[in-house]
């Protein structure tokens, strides 16, 4: 009787010190840690349904793709908070709505007979965005979006800084 109320009281502890929110305040809810940064499983969640809710394409082909994204987002700004990089406001709405757009707007937004960007419905979005009445799904997709739009201007700025520090003059090769 003894041996089996240690086996039932140390379930209950084990289950209380591991559970998805342990007594001690720990939440367990962690997926992946990707040099040091962890990856929380409703963040990984909430950007699946935010860029694929809707979506009957193949369920891990896209967890593939997100996790790639996160992996890619640690290290690259990793990278870029120990070089100072960043992207000011001024050059995210020149890359969001302006003349100098990314290409993650420019592939998304492209018009499929024109194969030019569709800037009718991107001033549509920045009038609702402005206005506050952008659909709550939509509103989850395009915060996404700006942080795929941060992350890869900061790997194009990783990319260019390494490609123009590594120049051989013509006649050294």
């Amino acid at each position: 009787i003894v041996a089996i109320g240690l086996g039932l009281g140390g379930f209950l502890l084990m289950d209380t010190l591991s559970g998805q929110q342990s007594i001690f305040g720990q939440s367990q809810n962690v997926i992946g840690n990707i040099e040091g940064n962890k990856i929380n499983a409703n963040e990984f969640y909430k950007a699946e349904d935010a860029l694929y809710s809707g979506s009957g394409s193949d369920i891990f082909g896209r967890r593939n793709a997100l996790w790639s994204y996160f992996v890619e987002d640690a290290l690259v700004q990793e990278e870029a908070d120990a070089l100072g990089l960043g992207v000011g406001d001024n050059e995210f709405r020149d890359l969001e709505f302006g003349q100098n757009l990314s290409p993650i707007i420019q592939t998304r937004f492209m018009n499929p007979n024109t194969r030019q960007v569709d800037r009718n419905q991107l001033n549509q979005i920045k009038e609702a965005i402005a206005s506050d009445q952008l659909n709550p799904q939509y509103r989850a997709f395009w915060a996404h979006q700006q942080k795929e739009i941060v992350k890869e201007r900061l790997q194009s700025k990783l990319t260019t800084l390494v490609s123009k520090a590594m120049y051989t003059p013509t006649w050294l090769a």
